[in-house]
């Protein structure tokens, strides 16, 4: 990505928090969101999906999730590793879901995605190997609904 496309997501990032609206108290989140700008990586937790690692510029933040916009559109369900970056350094990775991806603008999406617990956490806890690996792929393929409520910025 050049500095001149950087510059260009910095403005629609800009343009999407002016359009925010909070939402009514009865449609209040779990935890509150902090506009942000970063950049980040994603690369596939499931390890049939082979794939170089997505980059993405980071629009909001929470203790359950992150929102985020990039160039590929990212089917909802599947999972993926977030590195987080500052100044060129890795500072933390975090799973994710893919719960909402829209497109916004040509070759830009707006993704929404929640954090889920660490494979090996589980693994540590007794939750079989074999376990995991069906969750993951039930997950990746779809199979798992959960509720996330969208982004209204844009509707």
């Amino acid at each position: 990505m050049t500095v001149a496309e950087s510059q260009d997501l910095v403005q629609l990032l800009q343009r999407l928090e002016y359009w925010r609206q909070e939402p009514a108290v009865e449609k209040q989140r779990a935890f509150k969101r902090f506009s942000i700008r970063g950049d980040a990586s994603l690369a596939p937790l499931d390890a049939d999906m082979i794939s170089a690692p997505l980059h993405i510029m980071l629009r909001d933040i929470s203790r359950g999730g992150v929102g985020f916009v990039s160039e590929e559109f990212l089917e909802i369900g599947t999972t993926w590793r977030m590195t987080l970056k500052k100044d060129g350094f890795r500072i933390g990775s975090q799973p994710l879901v893919v719960r909402f991806c829209r497109l916004i603008q040509d070759g830009l999406y707006l993704t929404g995605a929640q954090f889920i617990t660490e494979p090996f956490l589980m693994h540590a806890l007794g939750v079989p190997s074999h376990e995991l690996v069906n969750d993951i792929t039930q997950i990746g393929a779809g199979g798992r609904k959960g509720t996330f409520e969208a982004p209204d910025d844009l509707e």
